[in-house]
C-alpha cells in the first residue's frame, strides 16, 4: 500500500511511497530508498523498521546535518560500502550522500557543479547533474549512473571517472 507509516513498528506493516531502490548488509540489515517519501529506511534483521536519512516534508540542508533531520530529496539509489558505510543518490539536490557513523550526512564530493563533465582528478567539484543509481564495490569504489549526461562514474580515494558515455548519432 502507498504511504508512510509504519515507524518503529514490524516492517511487515510498515508502508513505502515508490520505493527505489534496496541494499542489503552481511548482518540481515536491509536498507530501502523510500523515494516518495524521501527518506531511506533501515529494516533490522529483527523485522523492525526505522528511518535513518531524510524527512517526508523535507527538512533541513542535508550537508553535515543529522541524517534524520536532512532534506535528501527524493533519493532513488543507495548502496552499502565494505565497511557498511551507507551511500544515497539524490538527484533532487544533484549530490550522493554518505552516512558517517556519528549519524549526519556529508557530500561525496562537495561543491558546485562544473559546466561541463570531463573525467577529473581530486577536485571540490562533482561532475554529475543527477546521480540515480549506486553500487559499492569490494575495494571501497562507489559507482554511480547520471542519466542526464548519459555517463556512470567511478569515485574512488576522492578520484573519479567516467566509465562511458552515450554514443549519439
Amino acid at each position: 500500500m502507498r504511504g508512510s507509516a509504519g515507524e518503529s513498528g514490524p516492517a511487515s506493516q510498515a508502508e513505502f511511497d515508490h520505493p527505489r531502490a534496496v541494499a542489503a548488509g552481511p548482518d540481515g540489515t536491509v536498507y530501502v530508498a523510500d523515494t516518495g517519501n524521501r527518506r531511506v529506511r533501515r529494516i533490522d534483521p529483527d523485522g523492525h523498521i526505522t528511518t535513518v536519512a531524510g524527512q517526508p516534508w523535507g527538512g533541513a540542508p542535508a550537508q553535515g546535518c543529522l541524517a534524520v533531520r536532512a532534506d535528501i530529496g527524493r533519493p532513488t539509489g543507495i548502496a552499502l560500502d565494505p565497511t557498511g558505510t551507507l551511500y544515497i543518490a539524490d538527484p533532487d539536490h544533484h549530490q550522493v550522500w554518505r552516512l558517517a557513523a556519528d549519524g549526519h550526512l556529508h557530500a561525496v564530493i562537495a561543491g558546485p557543479l562544473p559546466a561541463a563533465p570531463a573525467p577529473t582528478t581530486p577536485t571540490a567539484d562533482p561532475p554529475w547533474t543527477n546521480p540515480t543509481s549506486l553500487a559499492a564495490d569490494a575495494r571501497g569504489a562507489l559507482y554511480l549512473t547520471d542519466p542526464i549526461r548519459h555517463r556512470v562514474w567511478r569515485i574512488h580515494d576522492g578520484h573519479f571517472v567516467t566509465l562511458g558515455t552515450a554514443h549519439r548519432t
